[in-house]
């Protein structure tokens, strides 16, 4: 076999018919170039392990045991890869056609850039932005507390972290991508050290992100190259998810700022949540907001709270 030039990284945990399709996705869109793939089980018990033991594409288990979150188990499957590229794909995500050959196309052609993806697609064939952005900032803090890039979306004054992408246009640079499809030069991944292993789920790709781009490394999005993902598929309710979500973006803030700013993109979380869970006392309105306000005292310390295990007490 030739020395592989991509190790692609699954991380799965319970999702054994989405992460056998993306498996089956990596190998089908790298077409004639040589890649790796392995997956990191983070401890599931719905056969995972016997339907990619069975599977009829070449694929390396590692068998975690537990569940040791998103970040960890990817610098696991990170450690002792030879390939110069990783990419790291979610067990629900599959990639479009020939989107792999394509990214490493990219990667080939303006490597200085170091890190890749490529648009994210839903089931019905939209364009979600949301997996798009700009750094997250203490103005898109201001504004999701006081809702304005809720009323107000794509506003650079009401949703200052908003970036407008043309998906038919060329490649750009970009603040974040998520780590649903993300290609990144192993020697810039080791160099950053990896993922902040602090960070359980979420955000952990925002902060390696934040802290490439200090060591002189942005994204290159190429729109060109498109993944399928309908997020949360692998994390439950919507509810159970923004609650994780808010763990995750609580964390980054404890951990990027500091004295004032801190406080502000603290209160401003809180107050987004309260905000929106008040806004659903309406008539025939959902109950999400008013369920991850809730859950507040399990979110609000982020994934620094002393727990025997990040998710344990966890609400929904």
């Amino acid at each position: 076999m030739s020395t592989p030039l991509a190790r692609v990284i699954v991380v799965s945990c319970n999702t054994v018919d989405l992460t056998c399709a993306a498996v089956r996705s990596a190998h089908a869109s790298a077409g004639h170039l040589p890649i790796e793939v392995v997956v990191v089980d983070n401890g599931s018990t719905d056969g995972t392990l016997d339907a990619l033991d069975a599977l009829d594409v070449p694929v390396t288990v590692d068998a975690v045991g537990a569940n040791i979150g998103f970040g960890a188990a990817n610098n696991r499957g990170a450690a002792g890869a030879t390939a110069p590229y990783l990419l790291l794909l979610n067990p629900d995500a599959e990639l479009l056609g020939d989107a792999l050959a394509q990214i490493l196309e990219v990667a080939r052609v303006q490597p200085q850039w170091g890190i890749y993806s490529g648009l994210t697609e839903r089931s019905d064939g939209t364009v979600n932005e949301a997996t798009v952005r700009n750094l997250p900032s203490l103005r898109g803090h201001v504004a999701f507390g006081l809702l304005l890039s809720t009323l107000f979306p794509g506003r650079p004054w009401a949703d200052p972290d908003h970036l407008d992408i043309d998906p038919d246009g060329p490649a750009v640079p970009v603040g974040v991508v998520t780590a649903s499809f993300l290609l990144i030069d192993r020697d810039h991944f080791e160099s950053l050290g990896g993922f902040d292993e602090r960070y359980f789920l979420y955000s952990e790709e925002v902060d390696l992100l934040r802290r490439a781009r200090a060591a002189g490394h942005q994204p290159l999005l190429a729109p060109w190259a498109r993944v399928r993902h309908d997020a949360g598929q692998a994390t439950g309710n919507e509810a159970r998810r923004q609650v994780l979500m808010m763990a995750g973006r609580v964390t980054y803030a404890r951990l990027t700022w500091s004295g004032w700013c801190r406080r502000v993109a603290l209160a401003a979380l809180h107050s987004g949540v309260a905000m929106r869970a008040l806004a659903e006392l309406l008539p025939g309105r959902p109950r999400l907001w008013r369920a991850v306000w809730a859950a507040r005292r399990w979110w609000a310390p982020g994934w620094l709270a002393e727990r025997a295990h990040p998710l344990d007490d966890l609400p929904l």
